[in-house]
């Protein structure tokens, strides 16, 4: 018997134990990134917040187009025009769902996501 077979044979008797060890493992890992973040924010700290002064020091007028159209998009909720929906268009994930503007100077039209679906879909699709 390989060392291949013999494996699938144990993860197959031994399902529950092989799903909580590996269940374990991945907070483990996902706790040390979180942490290994943690410090390198906490030692770049300066550095990031250099950088976006200067891109809030370049991007002024973009800066104002995007607060009108977020302001208008807020109107639009209070007044009925829009509804937030409960869940990501995207994931279909519950909870805060964010406005996504596909051009900054039409303010309500937009795509509902989540906040990771919404950063994904900025960093795939920049704004001009």
């Amino acid at each position: 018997m390989s060392t291949a077979e013999y494996q699938a044979k144990w993860r197959a008797a031994n399902r529950a134990h092989d799903l909580a060890y590996n269940r374990e493992r991945r907070a483990r890992l996902r706790e040390l990134i979180r942490e290994q973040d943690r410090e390198h924010y906490a030692n770049t700290r300066e550095q990031h917040a250099e950088v976006a002064r200067r891109w809030k020091l370049a991007n002024v007028e973009r800066i104002k187009l995007m607060d009108k159209a977020k302001l208008k998009v807020h109107r639009a909720i209070k007044k009925g025009l829009l509804t937030r929906p409960t869940h990501c268009s995207r994931c279909h994930a519950p909870g805060s769902i964010e406005a996504a503007h596909h051009d900054y100077t039409d303010p309500l039209n937009v795509t509902w996501l989540c906040r990771p679906c919404h950063r994904s879909w900025d960093a795939k699709e920049p704004k001009t």
